[in-house]
């Protein structure tokens, strides 16, 4: 974590500032739409569920796709400050604006199709074990599990990697994409779990964000991991996983 706590100093007296002021803005604007009752379904859990199509009022899905982009901005935005700093580098002063934008855009695509999928996998959850509660113990099983993977570390040394981008023509403005692209696959793998568990419970969701936005400081600029199992968190997560679906099905 000291490395996170490091690059978020340098991040706040560099220029990339303008990263954590759009986190800070964008969590205080996901805090509000949380404490809206009106929107409150927007934080997962059974709820959302089983009352958005029953009752036919889809005019929440903006609202969703609102919440899911303030969900990138908080969260994402300070991961970036490595990936920016490297596309910044390697483009010409003339094209260095286009080529952040165009990296952003690449970013956000598979992230924003990965968070449709965890809304539906964690309805699915919710109806599959009849509750909340059980749903984020299986989810957090499972994502111990993964932490402790070959594949895990694998993912996390992948958002660490810094390609090579061309400086000239079509070649670069399709670069900067790409590395947009990749960078945000390597997240994903990483960190969808994690992701994952706040949309399992609506009561805890704004928790659970900062508490998988803190692990997910933590591995960006923290020493790449070893690529070896961990038994241990595997160990634990299976455990955790068996016990939450036992007491989901005792429960029922």
């Amino acid at each position: 974590m000291r490395g996170a706590l490091a690059a978020v100093s340098a991040m706040a007296r560099g220029p990339l500032w303008p990263l954590l002021a759009i986190s800070g803005a964008c969590w205080v604007a996901m805090a509000t739409m949380i404490l809206d009752s009106p929107l409150v379904r927007i934080c997962g859990g059974p709820v959302h569920w089983e009352t958005l199509p029953a009752d036919g009022r889809w005019s929440i899905l903006p609202s969703q796709l609102v919440f899911d982009l303030l969900m990138l901005g908080a969260m994402m935005s300070p991961l970036l400050a490595h990936n920016l700093t490297c596309v910044f580098r390697q483009s010409l002063a003339a094209r260095k604006g286009r080529a952040a934008v165009l990296f952003i855009l690449g970013y956000m695509s598979p992230w924003l199709v990965a968070l449709f999928g965890l809304w539906a996998l964690s309805g699915l959850l919710a109806q599959a074990l009849r509750s909340d509660l059980a749903a984020l113990a299986v989810t957090l099983g499972a994502a111990l599990v993964w932490q402790g993977t070959k594949l895990k570390a694998l993912a996390i040394r992948g958002c660490h990697r810094t390609p090579a981008l061309p400086a000239f023509g079509p070649r670069a403005e399709l670069a900067s994409f790409t590395y947009g692209l990749r960078s945000a696959a390597w997240c994903v793998a990483a960190c969808w779990l994690w992701m994952l568990a706040p949309f399992t419970w609506a009561v805890g969701h704004l928790w659970l964000m900062i508490g998988a936005f803190g692990l997910m400081l933590g591995e960006r600029y923290g020493r790449p991991p070893q690529v070896r199992v961990r038994k241990a968190w595997v160990g634990t997560g299976v455990v955790v996983a068996i016990g939450a679906v036992c007491f989901a099905h005792l429960a029922g």
